[in-house]
C-alpha cells in the first residue's frame, strides 16, 4: 500500500462567528467621534449662561419692590406731570415686558443648548438668534435693575451676557461647524 499524502495542518484559527450585536468587540475602540474642544467649551458656556440668567431673573423677582420703587422714582423724575396711577401702571408693564422677554430668550438659549448637545444642525441657527436676543435682554435688564437693593441681579445679568458673548464667539469656529454638519 502506498503511503498516504499528508495534509497540512491549518495554520489559521477558524473564522469568527457572525456578530449580531451593535456593541464593539472587546479590545476594539469605539468608532464614535470625539467632540472638538470648541463645541465642549461652547456647551459649557451656554449652560452657564442659562444658569446665570435664571439666577438673575430669580434675584430680580426677589428684589421686585426695590426695583419698582427705583423705576417709579426715575419715571416720576422723567415725567413729573403724569399721575401716580399711570406711572405705577407703566412700571408694572415695563417690568412684566422685560421679564417675559428675558424668559423667552432664556428658553431659546436652553433649546439651542440642548440642540448643540444632541448634535443637531438646527443649533447653528437657533443659538445665534437666541444669543443676539440674549445680549439685548442682558443690556435691557442690566439697565432696569441698576438701582435695586442688591447687586447680585446686576452681576448675574453681567455673567449671563458674558457667557452668551463667549458662546457666540465659539459657535462659528470651523471645528464647531464641521462637527455639527457631519452628523
Amino acid at each position: 500500500m502506498p503511503p498516504r499524502p499528508r495534509t497540512a495542518a491549518p495554520s489559521a484559527p477558524p473564522p469568527r462567528p457572525r456578530v449580531t450585536s451593535d456593541l464593539p468587540l472587546p479590545g476594539l475602540r469605539s468608532a464614535t467621534p470625539r467632540t472638538p474642544w470648541p463645541v465642549r467649551a461652547g456647551a459649557v458656556l451656554w449652560t452657564f449662561a442659562v444658569g446665570a440668567g435664571v439666577v438673575a431673573v430669580a434675584t430680580s423677582a426677589i428684589d421686585s419692590t426695590g426695583l419698582r420703587d427705583e423705576l417709579y422714582l426715575s419715571a416720576r423724575a422723567a415725567a413729573p406731570k403724569r399721575t401716580a396711577a399711570v406711572l405705577h401702571d407703566s412700571v408694572t408693564v415695563t417690568i412684566a415686558a422685560a421679564a417675559v422677554f428675558t424668559g423667552v430668550v432664556l428658553l431659546g438659549v436652553l433649546i439651542g443648548t440642548v440642540l448643540l448637545n444632541r448634535r443637531r444642525r438646527a443649533a447653528l441657527w437657533v443659538l445665534p438668534v437666541a444669543g443676539v436676543l440674549a445680549l439685548a435682554a442682558a443690556v435691557l435688564d442690566q439697565n432696569l435693575v441698576a438701582g435695586g437693593a442688591t447687586d447680585l441681579d446686576r452681576w448675574s445679568f453681567l455673567v449671563f451676557g458674558a457667557c452668551v458673548l463667549a458662546g457666540l464667539v465659539l459657535l462659528p469656529v470651523r471645528a464647531s461647524r464641521a462637527w455639527l454638519r457631519r452628523h
